[in-house]
């Protein structure tokens, strides 16, 4: 029974390790960085975070694993949005300081003139 159950937890640390390395497939995130495969004893495999959070690789989390992973693959896309809405801000108002009228910079930015009017409301953030 031992033997099965130490095997059954090395095919798992191996299947979540190959998991990993694949190309299409990603380690799961969490604090926006990628988690790290560790095996704190040889038959638990765990993902673990820089911050000290632990995932459990085995077969009752293979589910958990994949919605993490992607639960952190979503949360990463948003920090890139939230960059990129700040980056589309600084430019507008870049623009609008260079003397670019709101129609011309609703036609560039790809936006309607009422949100570029609510753009450069906006309190600058320091």
């Amino acid at each position: 029974m031992t033997a099965t159950v130490e095997q059954s937890a090395h095919n798992s640390l191996r299947d979540a390790a190959g998991a990993a390395a694949k190309p299409g497939l990603r380690a799961p995130h969490h604090c926006g960085q990628a988690m790290q495969l560790a095996a704190w004893e040889a038959i638990h495999p765990e993902w673990v975070c820089g911050c000290g959070f632990r995932l459990d690789s085995g077969p009752a989390a293979r589910n958990s694993g994949r919605i993490l992973a992607t639960a952190g693959e979503v949360e990463r896309l948003q920090w890139e949005l939230d960059r990129a809405q700040e980056d589309l801000r600084a430019a507008i108002l870049a623009g609008a300081a260079d003397g670019m009228d709101v129609q011309a910079l609703a036609f560039a930015a790809g936006a309607t003139m009422p949100e570029i009017r609510r753009t450069l409301s906006l309190p600058v953030r320091a």
